[in-house]
């Protein structure tokens, strides 16, 4: 189906053309607008075109050609456009291509040979123009004339730049060219059956090759690994060791002491005539010392050096101390180091050509051998090895365990030093270690497993190269990791087995002086180079396919919204979730692993491993955001595709609900406090009523008993008088105790008296109590101009007890006169003050004294005065208070006593 299509919502939609069906070859997007390459030339979309065709709307095309285009007599379909740097736009039929300033059109190229189809037209950054024909080739311009690049195959297709590489294809293969230098290497053969006719070239961000065909769609992954399969010399592909000479050759042992040389693309025997170092054994290790000394180490037939003087052998018996040699390094003093299956040896060279051996054994009983396989040397010359045993280091003669981990042994594959002076440590089951030095002992920095991205846990060799970049390799493949400051970078390539005669037990590892990798296997030889497979490093591209809300186990569907899930608000009742996701990952998409978080409610990651789609049910109300990552075979996680979602509470959770309950709880809870507080209130004026009453009969009975009290003492004091034969002051006594006795009377029978009643009785009781001590005191009365005596009321005969005292209990016992009895009443505030203070003898020398006395006399007014002012506070919360102060002289003895009566200042409402 010809025209122009476009994606939305994961389907394929046709522009509408008010022309119908018109082919389009090519496309060129120019600022906010599209170039358009139809059969009948160059049309041009601007973004309001665009908006419109994407709307469903139908375009009209023949308007919007380029006029200049139309001049063409010829073939006017536009199989390729570029864009230069001034504006220019490249345009390329099948035979010609034209630079055109939109107003005018000039010829540029055009085709040396009848097949010399033009297939594409590219601009370098640096502007020059790239031309790719059918017969000729790549075509570019130099001195004013097209040249054409020297590459062996024709049917040129295609140009594409991905970052800063520029890629050219034929129909036999695929060629990175530098379009600066002209260079050019292939990257990518074609097989034959798969040399179609292309049409259109582009590589992906991970370096991978789509080729649009007139048989379908092409896709091809970049090589990595190179396969150096032989089969002649005889037992090549059954390698052990690798390793570079200092001129630069490198040679490779195998079985049967094979030893192999690189000449130029191939392998072949070191010496001719199938001579070998050993004759059985396998060559497991090689080294070449500053001498120029080439040492091989065998599987089980000793050691072997090959000198100027030629080869010489030394077996266990003959001093090397061991029969197998797995691993050797070169120290520091210029020593030989190796390792066995049982000792490391040490071997120096002395004057003429000696050697000296000597043997470091483990100090434990050895019941099966712990195969040494690595050697490394601390910045302090500390020598430590690995086996399957764990780490260990040389102490005396012997090689003692130095566990690196408390509790942990590990079985160790391969050491290997750092440009930082850090260790790589292989482990078979543990994973990688890395260690540093402190203090000249190794310690474990951290520690990698499949759970951080490796592919294995199990390592069988492992290589530090020239950047720093640690490649370690597994039984499933290879592992690169790079560190970045405190970051480590994991990814981790399958090895296609098709590349070796079948699955390795062994592996050596080398980096040559050009930088490629080379892996000696025991099925194989491969190499890659480390910039390649750095390339390849890249995340999945990850996309969420679908979104189910499951009710009641029906699933829906979701809407998509311009590609993507709009965030969603859900019921309480669709609170469970299924998501379905794809990662593309084209380099190693058996590798693509996922995981996901619902933030809101999970704090870490949950591995899916491989899964695609993940389940989540009964999902509680709240705000979430659900997100999933991928990763492909390394720790390089994609960017997290994120969907938010709400979920409603339940109406019966929602805030407005809870809030009606609340309110409703309240309102209840107040109307019945409210109607038990009434309650309450009732019965508490019942009960105050009540309680009044009984205090008024309270206070009744203590007015009875104050009115006897006043009686009882006026008569002792007529009695006296009567006593001393004394009639005059008996008659005078008498009258003024009449008076009082009435005025008692009518202050007794309210609750409430005035000041100036109070103050009148109170006066004639003191002229009474004069008279009967014969004037032995004087009486003073200060009363504040404040005041209106006849307005204040208080309770009746609250002050004549505390007079009373004063006189019998204090002035009474004074042995000199000049008593003094003072009552002093004003307005503090809010409250009536009145003060009856003496000068006697004091509230002690008093009761001393009464003691004493044969007539012990017993008040009870105080008592029954203060009952009733506490009567008179819950009564009327009148605020009465009593103070009684006592008065010492310089020697402390009692020289009088205060008494402040306090009480709230009440006036006559009445009066």
């Amino acid at each position: 189906m010809a025209g122009l299509f476009y994606y939305a919502n994961k389907e394929v939609v046709p522009v509408n053309f008010s022309e119908g069906n018109i082919p389009v070859y090519s496309l060129l997007l120019e600022g906010q607008g599209l170039w358009v390459g139809t059969g009948s030339g160059p049309a041009w979309l601007e973004a309001p075109a665009i908006k419109k065709a994407t709307q469903k709307d139908t375009l009209t095309i023949t308007p919007r050609i380029l006029p200049v285009w139309r001049t063409l007599k010829d073939d006017r379909r536009v199989k390729r456009m570029a864009l230069r740097k001034n504006g220019h736009l490249l345009i390329g039929n099948v035979y010609n291509a034209y630079e055109s300033d939109r107003k005018s059109l000039q010829k540029i190229w055009g085709m040396s040979h009848s097949a010399d189809l033009l297939n594409g037209i590219s601009v370098t950054e640096e502007d020059e123009v790239l031309i790719c024909a059918n017969f000729s080739g790549v075509n570019f311009r130099k001195d004013n004339q097209w040249k054409k690049l020297p590459i062996p195959f024709l049917t040129g297709m295609d140009f594409h730049q991905e970052g800063g590489n520029w890629y050219y294809y034929n129909s036999e293969a695929i060629f990175q060219v530098d379009v600066k230098t002209k260079a050019f290497r292939q990257v990518l053969n074609i097989p034959y059956d798969h040399r179609e006719w292309g049409s259109v070239f582009t590589c992906d961000k991970d370096g991978n090759f789509w080729i649009a065909t007139h048989e379908g769609l092409l896709y091809a992954r970049p090589e990595i690994f190179k396969s150096h399969l032989q089969e002649e010399p005889e037992g090549f592909n059954e390698l052990y060791s690798i390793y570079q000479l200092k001129d630069g050759t490198i040679i490779a042992g195998a079985n049967r002491g094979r030893l192999f040389k690189k000449v130029n693309d191939h392998f072949e025997m070191v010496w001719p005539g199938g001579k070998t170092i050993f004759s059985h054994a396998e060559l497991k290790s090689i080294c070449e010392m500053p001498d120029g000394d080439q040492w091989f180490g065998s599987g089980y037939q000793g050691l072997a050096r090959l000198s100027k003087t030629g080869l010489q052998y030394f077996y266990e018996e003959g001093g090397s101390g061991d029969k197998t040699f797995l691993h050797m390094h070169c120290g520091r003093n210029g020593e030989l180091w190796t390792t066995g299956d049982k000792n490391v040896t040490r071997i120096r060279k002395g004057k003429n050509d000696s050697l000296e051996f000597i043997q470091y054994t483990y100090r434990q009983e050895i019941t099966d051998n712990p195969l040494i396989r690595s050697l490394v040397e601390s910045p302090g010359g500390k020598i430590y090895v690995g086996s399957t045993w764990g780490l260990a280091t040389i102490k005396d003669t012997y090689l003692e365990l130095f566990p690196l981990q408390k509790d942990q042994s590990f079985s160790i594959t391969d050491m290997q030093m750092t440009r930082q002076g850090k260790v790589w440590v292989a482990t078979q089951g543990n994973g990688l270690l890395l260690c540093h030095f402190l203090k000249d002992s190794l310690v474990i920095e951290k520690q990698l497993t499949t759970n951080d991205g490796l592919s294995s846990d199990i390592f069988l060799k492992i290589l530090v190269d020239k950047d720093d970049i640690l490649w370690a390799v597994a039984y499933n493949g290879i592992n690169r990791i790079e560190q970045s400051g405190n970051d480590l970078s994991i990814v981790a390539k399958d090895i296609d087995r098709s590349l070796l005669k079948g699955d390795y037990q062994g592996v050596d590892m080398i980096q040559d002086n050009q930088g490629t990798i080379w892996m000696a296997t025991s099925s194989g030889l491969l190499s890659f180079d480390p910039l390649v497979y750095a390339k390849t490093i890249t995340a999945p591209v990850l996309n969420i396919e679908n979104i189910l809300v499951i009710r009641d186990e029906q699933r829906t569907s979701l809407p998509l919204q311009h590609d993507v899930f709009a965030p969603a608000s859900l019921s309480y009742k669709q609170n469970s979730l299924e998501l379905l996701f794809t990662a593309i990952h084209y380099n190693n998409p058996a590798a693509v692993r996922y995981e996901y978080r619902l933030l809101g409610q999970d704090t870490t990651w949950i591995k899916l491993n491989h899964t695609r789609q993940v389940t989540i049910r009964n999902i509680p109300a709240g705000k979430y955001t659900l997100q999933v990552r991928a990763a492909a075979g390394s720790n390089q996680w994609s960017n997290t595709a994120d969907w938010s979602f709400t979920v409603q509470a339940p109406f019966w959770r929602t805030g407005w609900f809870l809030a009606c309950v609340v309110a409703a709880i309240s309102a209840i809870v107040y109307l019945l406090l409210k109607q038990r507080i009434k309650t309450l209130r009732k019965k508490e004026a019942t009960r105050r009523d009540f309680d009044r009453q009984i205090a008024r009969v309270k206070m009744n009975m203590l007015r009875a008993q104050m009115n006897p009290h006043f009686i009882f003492n006026s008569l002792n004091s007529i009695n006296n008088f009567i006593l001393k034969n004394d009639p005059q002051n008996a008659s005078g006594y008498l009258t003024k105790f009449s008076r009082l006795m009435r005025m008692i009377l009518d202050n007794s029978r309210s609750e409430w008296v005035t000041l100036e009643n109070e103050l009148s009785a109170l006066d004639l009781y003191i002229q009474l109590e004069s008279i009967r001590f014969d004037n032995v005191f004087e009486y003073k009365l200060i009363l504040d101009e404040d005041i209106d005596p006849a307005q204040v009321i208080i309770p009746p005969l609250i002050i004549q007890p505390y007079v009373e005292n004063a006189i019998w209990h204090g002035l009474l016992y004074r042995e000199h006169s000049g008593g003094i009895l003072l009552l002093e009443i004003k307005r503090v505030g809010e409250l009536l003050s009145i003060k009856v203070e003496d000068n006697g003898v004091g509230r002690m020398a008093s009761a001393e004294m009464r003691s004493r006395s044969a007539l012990k006399k017993k008040s009870h007014g105080m008592k029954i005065t203060g009952e009733r002012l506490d009567i008179v506070n819950m009564t009327y919360d009148a605020n009465t208070h009593i103070e009684v102060k006592d008065f010492y002289d310089k020697d402390q003895r009692g020289c009088g006593t205060s008494v402040l009566i306090t009480l709230n200042y009440i006036q006559n409402k009445m009066g």
